[in-house]
């Protein structure tokens, strides 16, 4: 929310990224609810490794949410599922309506770590594996976990 996209841009650039969106009004559920849908497949989001300010979970945990927060899961709730694993306040987090979110970046794996890398020598904050692409499905779905399944 601090910097300008520009550096990210640059990176991005580099490793031959084709999909990205910036966070903006409706939170990370929605943004990646139309990458699915656009795209045809199910995506698994890993809630522990979502950047998130000191606090927040804290917050939501207290009810302490935007409005547009129920608005954004009228929406998104129809193609999201939360394991057990994650608890109400992680899913509510992917619903939150960023008003300067951050960028939301689709790249082969093989090609994650090299652009991680390039995102910190530019010192691009926050940046994070947040989750994969599953499979092709005939409905968009996210499928929130709490972490990320062992290897």
């Amino acid at each position: 929310m601090r910097a300008l996209n520009r550096a990210a841009a640059e990176a991005m650039t580099a490793a031959g990224v084709t999909t990205a969106t910036d966070i903006t009004g409706f939170g990370l559920a929605g943004h990646l609810g139309e990458m699915a849908a656009q795209s045809g497949v199910e995506i698994e989001v890993y809630g522990a490794a979502i950047p998130v300010f000191s606090g927040v979970l804290d917050l939501i945990r207290a009810g302490v949410i935007s409005g547009a927060v129920e608005r954004n899961r009228e929406y998104a709730a129809a193609f999201v599922t939360r394991d057990k694993s994650a608890g109400e306040d992680l899913e509510t987090l992917l619903y939150d309506p960023q008003t300067s979110g951050g960028l939301l970046i689709a790249v082969r794996a093989s090609k994650a770590t090299a652009l991680l890398a390039a995102l910190r020598r530019k010192n691009v904050a926050g940046a994070a594996v947040v989750g994969r692409v599953l499979r092709q499905a005939s409905k968009p779905r996210l499928r929130l976990r709490a972490r990320a399944p062992r290897a």
